[in-house]
């Protein structure tokens, strides 16, 4: 999974997306062109690089360099594949290519004025002798007399002008000097195309300077954590946040409830009533589970993560209007695009080692993390298709978390309750509990948005008939 292909996830991983500093296109391509991790290694590399800048961000005059120099960055990906095909490149061309060098000599000692050595820089220097040949270390470009004593020979007759040479005679000069040129410009590209994978590489790792430095910032902006990596399955969250939701209740002078969770190996369920915030706890640990696998660090107060080979995140909330399908339809379909990822994966490994089901229990798998299911139909039939799928996904050894405000009563791994209403105010901390019950809030939290009381009057009088 590439990271562009989550900007539009619910989880809200566009919001980061959107609220990163990122200085250079080849910064920009880096992420969205990134595949998600899934091994803690390859996690922990990114993350030190990003720790690096953190720790620096203090150096303000250095940091504030850095990113001049950034901010020169010209995105040359085609001017290198041009040079790659052993096309002739012309004098602009070639001027971009000798900035990159020169630019990536800059950042190199930027780096190191910072301290960080986190970054291999490919050397540059061999492409600068070729496109300075006279060593003035001008970031310009231009068709040197030093390439060609022909060139300087004819250049030094054409400056004496026509006065000497004659109209015709400078024309024909001009011609040939332009030959010259041409000449040049052709052998330059040739001498160039067996470095056209350093170039890249180059403009690769400028990119990686920029992200990670965007990465640290973001980082320092909403005290973001490093996580930790689980290896029995478990995954455990203090604080979770999620920058988005925060960032909005904040604007109206609120702040957000950090949620503290822990589940893992099998199904677990949250429980609660609607505006519970359950759809949230669902959203951070969708957000957080991209943000980790894809080298961020997490909105957490302390994180520790099982990574996975797959994340689903089905949260149901719109129709599939261009399909023509009711929200119902959407979401069934949506479960059903789990539970078919889950069955073939379970039937190759069956053909290649008769284990399915064990391997899948055994391995990173899949993380399914499915808000409400069922919630559009009517009580009894949702009841049942959320208790077949809570039943489905354990035979599956699939790690969920499932949300539902109907009254369960199979198997789970876990079971985590909205704390609800506590003095006329939402509790959105999870507690953990042993009862199906759903909390009866409905007409409470109603009453606390200030909607019409007679209305709100007559569903109480109507409860209290029942009870």
């Amino acid at each position: 999974m590439l990271f562009k292909d989550l900007t539009d996830s619910p989880s809200g991983l566009g919001y980061i997306y959107r609220g990163l500093e990122l200085h250079t296109a080849p910064g920009r391509k880096v992420l969205l062109n990134s595949m998600m991790f899934t091994r803690a290694s390859d996690i922990r590399s990114e993350l030190e690089k990003v720790e690096a800048f953190h720790r620096v961000l203090g150096s303000k005059v250095e940091i504030e360099h850095l990113k001049g120099i950034l901010c020169t960055v010209r995105d040359v990906y085609g001017t290198i594949q041009r040079i790659s095909d052993a096309s002739s490149v012309d004098d602009i061309e070639l001027f971009e290519i000798k900035d990159l060098s020169f630019t990536a000599v800059q950042l190199s000692q930027a780096l190191s004025s910072l301290g960080i050595n986190a970054f291999q820089i490919p050397d540059m220097t061999g492409i600068i002798s070729i496109l300075d040949p006279e060593g003035l270390k001008l970031r310009s470009f231009y068709i040197y007399d030093a390439y060609s004593k022909e060139l300087a020979k004819l250049r030094a007759e054409i400056r004496k002008g026509e006065d000497v040479n004659g109209a015709e005679r400078q024309l024909e000069l001009l011609a040939k000097a332009d030959e010259a040129e041409n000449r040049i410009r052709f052998a330059l590209s040739a001498r160039l195309k067996p470095l056209a994978p350093r170039m890249k590489k180059t403009l690769d790792m400028i990119g990686s300077i920029d992200l990670a430095l965007a990465k640290a910032e973001f980082m320092q902006k909403y005290s973001l954590v490093i996580p930790e990596f689980s290896e029995d399955g478990h995954s455990t969250y203090k604080g979770m946040f999620h920058p988005q939701v925060a960032d909005s209740i904040a604007q109206k002078g609120l702040s957000f409830t950090a949620i503290d969770i822990d589940f893992g190996r099998g199904v677990s369920l949250i429980i609660g009533a609607n505006m519970g915030g359950k759809t949230v706890v669902l959203k951070m640990l969708a957000l957080c589970q991209q943000m980790c696998q894809f080298g961020f660090p997490v909105p957490a107060a302390s994180a520790r993560i099982a990574l996975k080979n797959n994340l689903f995140f089905s949260i149901g909330d719109d129709q599939d209007i261009e399909r023509g399908l009711s929200s119902f339809a959407a979401e069934m379909l949506s479960i059903n695009g789990i539970l078919e990822h889950l069955e073939n994966e379970k039937e190759q490994i069956d053909r290649e080692t008769g284990r399915g089901l064990e391997i899948l229990a055994s391995g990173n798998g899949t993380l399914a993390l499915v808000d409400e299911p069922a919630r559009t139909t009517n009580p009894i039939e949702g009841k049942a298709l959320v208790e077949a799928l809570v039943k489905m996904l354990g035979e599956y050894n699939v790690d969920a978390v499932i949300t539902t405000h109907y009254n369960i009563d199979c198997q789970a791994e876990a079971r985590w309750r909205v704390s609800g209403l506590r003095d006329g105010k939402m509790d959105y901390r999870l507690v953990t509990t042993s009862t199906n019950d759903i909390p009866h809030e409905a007409v409470m939290v109603a009453r606390s948005l200030n909607i019409n009381e007679r209305w709100i009057g007559l569903a109480q009088e109507i409860l209290n008939g029942k009870q």
